[in-house]
């Protein structure tokens, strides 16, 4: 496939929603891509691939993650966490198919503070300095309490309302949720992965495009994570503004995502 050729071959954009599967989505996009490429399906040249996009420069930045699509014609998949607010049909001048997976606020700040907890210590100093002190040693209950009553914006920056939406408004965000190309649950993530492999190539497997890695669900440590919900401050959680708007994006999503897949949503 020519240089020319690709201005018409669709670009991938994974709208990696922090906490929502993301990295375990980017490996199935990465092995889809390699195996369609390697059926003949797609040939794209050298420099065809993922490429991860994180630079915060295209946060909100729709002027410069244009000019960056434009100059990497070769890649088919783009994810990044900072390209927010807003879903353009086109990027470099290239039609863009956007996929998503959401997943509940609740769960989302369980899976926050798990990763908090276990990687205390040897994050980056600048993400660690965000962190209460001596996080590490909690348990998941105390870890909630603490990180809720010390530091609620860390604990949201992460909730979807926060990429489909620059002032947080619950109908733009439900008007952008409507753009998304491919969206999924984390709860029905083959769901999503199976309609993935049917548009990159519809002879692929999905068993063998899947991680073998689990998805870090919520049924890991399920007695410390009942415990962690029922404190006061998980509740009080619960009932912000901005978790409960992502609340209703999400069940925006599973809705969406059943009318992909009639026959499997009950």
């Amino acid at each position: 496939m020519g240089e020319s050729a690709l201005i018409d071959v669709p670009v991938v954009l994974h709208m990696h929603i922090p906490k929502c599967a993301g990295q375990w989505l980017d490996s199935v996009l990465y092995r889809i891509l390699e195996q369609a490429r390697g059926s003949g399906r797609f040939k794209t040249g050298s420099n065809a691939g993922v490429l991860m996009l994180e630079d915060p420069r295209f946060k909100a930045n729709i002027e410069a993650f244009d000019r960056e699509i434009e100059s990497r014609r070769g890649v088919r998949v783009v994810s990044s966490q900072k390209f927010m607010h807003q879903f353009p049909p086109e990027l470099g001048g290239r039609p863009v198919k956007y996929v998503c997976m959401l997943r509940d606020p609740g769960d989302q700040l369980l899976s926050f503070l798990r990763y908090s907890i276990e990687g205390y210590g040897t994050f980056k100093s600048g993400f660690q300095t965000k962190l209460p002190e001596g996080l590490g040693e909690m348990s998941l209950a105390d870890a909630a309490a603490k990180l809720i009553r010390q530091r609620p914006g860390l604990v949201t920056h992460f909730l979807s309302i926060r990429h489909f939406s620059a002032t947080q408004d619950q109908s733009e965000a439900v008007a952008n949720l409507s753009k998304i190309n491919f969206l999924g649950t984390v709860g029905r993530s083959e769901a999503l992965v199976s309609r993935l492999c049917q548009w990159f190539d519809p002879a692929l497997d999905v068993e063998s495009v899947l991680p073998p890695e689990r998805i870090n669900g919520t049924t890991e440590n399920e007695d410390a994570e009942f415990e962690a919900r029922d404190l006061p401050e998980f509740r009080e959680y619960l009932d912000w503004d901005a978790v409960r708007i992502s609340r209703v994006l999400w069940q925006h999503a599973k809705e969406m995502e059943c009318a992909h897949e009639p026959k499997v949503c009950h």
